[in-house]
């Protein structure tokens, strides 16, 4: 049965269309976003869910997440970067992310970049996410609405391309990292792309460039792991 199984999930992997965007200098942070996130499941998610105060697991999530970014690269980031995430009373998973567009519009950056990535958001989110076959459109979908952004401007834009190259292995996490049942059900939801996202452009302005991979990180594992 296990073999069956088994089988079965490696189709449903092999099915999600590969999120790599060679023309994207920042693509490398999507793909080390992957690296990292795999990295924080196999080396702490059994201590994160023995925690049972999600205050103190939120803390725990933060203080690994830049442990491994400075094993792995070498740098750390202020990780607090998530508590400035507007609506964030606290807890980053009590965060709506239904409400993206107030979420960006409350970051201090160019109003350009701001309107790009809601325009992206907007047009991304209309999909939705019932199985590989969506997952499959909205990661192409975003493969060619950053094109059209690869060709304008805001080429050397770390914030807004790096936040893509994230939504981009975000999706494509989400949809080859869940467990067979929830495969089936078609689990992966915005909120998760979102949180993971907007820690990244919360890491990235307070923490610089090298804030935006751990604040992408954190953020999402913290709202996958700390739901009341």
């Amino acid at each position: 049965m296990f073999n069956i199984i088994n089988k079965v999930m490696k189709k449903i992997e092999a099915f999600v269309i590969n999120p790599a965007n060679p023309n994207n200098p920042y693509d490398y942070i999507g793909q080390n976003h992957n690296y990292l996130m795999s990295s924080m499941v196999q080396n702490y998610q059994t201590e994160i869910e023995r925690i049972a105060d999600l205050y103190e697991r939120q803390r725990f999530i933060k203080e690994k997440t830049n442990e491994l970014t400075q094993f792995y690269y070498q740098y750390r980031s202020d990780l607090n970067a998530l508590d400035t995430v507007y609506s964030n009373d606290g807890l980053y998973s009590r965060i709506n992310f239904d409400n993206y567009q107030a979420i960006i519009e409350y970051f201090d950056m160019p109003s350009k970049d701001k309107v790009i990535l809601i325009e992206y958001y907007d047009k991304l989110t209309k999909i939705e996410l019932i199985d590989s076959m969506q997952v499959n459109e909205a990661i192409s979908l975003a493969l060619n609405l950053e094109m059209n952004v690869l060709n304008s401007t805001v080429r050397n834009n770390y914030l807004v391309l790096g936040a893509m190259a994230i939504t981009r292995y975000s999706l494509y996490w989400a949809q080859t990292n869940l467990n067979f049942e929830d495969q089936i059900r078609g689990k992966v939801k915005w909120w998760h792309v979102l949180a993971d996202a907007i820690g990244g452009l919360a890491g990235g302005l307070l923490g610089g460039g090298v804030g935006i991979l751990p604040g992408a990180v954190a953020g999402t594992t913290i709202y996958e792991k700390c739901t009341e």
